[in-house]
């Protein structure tokens, strides 16, 4: 059995601006080192923000870049596993989203989100592979936002022996006039991973934690919403609503999945 503390941040993240959001996940890994996090995991695009790469080409990054090792380099710091997001530069054609694992001060892994958005597939590449990481003795692996439309990531996963995937996202929404509307937006994408995360949690006997931007940047709005839930399909930790902040879990992780059929 594992024991594990995961941190689901789920902060605003703005367009272009690498050094003011590398500075704001900051607060989130002191508060890592207080309570002891196993693993934190920040939203889809953290660092770059959700840009539009022919409007910001200056934030796009490549893999090994000072910013991407900088944040490397906090893992070490801060005694954590950090799990982190960009758009990331591709030399053969349009940029990925990209989600890596930092380790001990190193890039330790990397995942390109597979299915784009309608709004993403004429500006992004997508990845191809699945990406799993061990830790404690247990398997994790990665997913971004529009992933969780297609199952078959979902059992490829199983199949790996995979005992926990975390979702990252960062949904570009119409902004609301009011604070209603915005708690419309995190009511629908609560309701999202209630529906698609739990079902495949439950299926595949795995946990699902999901970590998303949140706020009003630009001309879009983001829903926020942490949650985690366990092999049997229940949620066992939410954020309440979609204000600024982290939420912290603790889980035993006892045998790997084996709802493979």
């Amino acid at each position: 059995m594992s024991e594990l503390t995961l941190g689901l941040v789920q902060m605003k993240c703005q367009k272009g601006a690498i050094e003011y959001n590398i500075i704001s996940m900051y607060k989130y890994l002191e508060e890592c080192r207080k309570i002891g996090v196993d693993i934190v995991c920040f939203p889809e695009m953290n660092i770059t923000g959700r840009i539009n790469p022919l409007k910001y080409s200056n934030a796009i990054l490549y893999m090994y870049s000072p910013s991407i090792q900088r944040v490397a380099d906090m893992s070490f710091l801060y005694q954590t596993i950090i799990i982190a997001g960009f758009v990331e530069k591709n030399y053969t054609g349009k940029p990925y989203i990209t989600q890596f694992v930092a380790k001990d001060g190193k890039i330790a892994y990397y995942y390109r989100k597979r299915i784009l958005g309608s709004d993403e597939s004429e500006l992004f590449s997508p990845g191809s592979e699945a990406t799993v990481f061990s830790y404690s003795g247990c398997k994790f692996g990665l997913m971004i936002c529009h992933d969780i439309d297609d199952e078959r990531i979902f059992k490829e996963y199983a199949e790996k022996g995979t005992n926990l995937i975390f979702e990252c996202a960062a949904l570009g929404l119409p902004i609301g006039k009011s604070s209603k509307e915005r708690g419309s937006h995190f009511q629908w994408w609560r309701n999202e991973c209630k529906s698609k995360l739990s079902k495949h949690a439950k299926e595949y006997g795995m946990y699902i934690a999901a970590a998303t931007q949140t706020g009003r940047i630009s001309d879009e709005e983001f829903p926020g919403g942490g949650y985690v839930f366990a092999p049997g399909g229940k949620c066992i930790y939410e954020t309440k609503d979609f204000s600024e902040g982290m939420l912290v879990a603790k889980i035993e992780i006892t045998k790997v999945n084996q709802n493979i059929s």
